[in-house]
């Protein structure tokens, strides 16, 4: 049974390796949360890197055609 102290952590998720992940609009904010912290306290050079392609998976999404 599942609960509050029991559920997935980022170590879990490195073992697992999951494909897919259904879950909270709450679970997905505190990744976007980890993962902008990491950027911010990163070199300037990682954070041009990382912009660079967050600029271009956007850009190929627009461009896709589905």
């Amino acid at each position: 049974m599942l609960s509050h102290k029991n559920l997935l952590h980022q170590d879990d998720l490195r073992n697992y390796k999951p494909n897919y992940m259904i879950s909270v609009p709450l679970v997905y904010e505190t990744f976007y949360s980890g993962i902008q912290k990491q950027i911010s306290s990163s070199p300037n050079a990682i954070k041009l890197i990382v912009f660079s392609f967050i600029r271009i998976s956007l850009a190929y999404t627009e461009l896709k055609i589905i």
